[in-house]
């Protein structure tokens, strides 16, 4: 009965870590892979929907005409409702 070849561990064979090879490593914190000088990415929503339209902005939104309205599509839940009318063409 032959003997199976020795194995040898990996670590042993793996060269020497350098400064240049750790800057270039990707930094994984468990399956996520987190990308060195790079803030996460999100959503500033929360930063939207903390202001509060204060009266004397009110003058910078634009008044809504009907017609406006008439053009906007209507979508609920994100779901369409309700396809706008098309702008009027102008009569020659």
């Amino acid at each position: 009965m032959t003997k199976p070849p020795a194995q040898l561990d990996p670590a042993d064979d793996a060269p020497e870590l350098t400064d240049e090879m750790l800057a270039r490593a990707d930094v994984y914190e468990g399956d996520v892979l987190i990308r060195a000088g790079r803030r996460p990415t999100g959503s500033d929503l929360a930063k939207v929907d903390a202001h509060v339209i204060q009266p004397e902005e009110y003058e910078e939104i634009p008044e809504w005409t009907d017609e406006m309205f008439e053009q906007a599509d209507l979508y609920e839940g994100g779901k369409l409702i309700q396809r706008g009318k098309p702008k009027k063409k102008p009569e020659d």
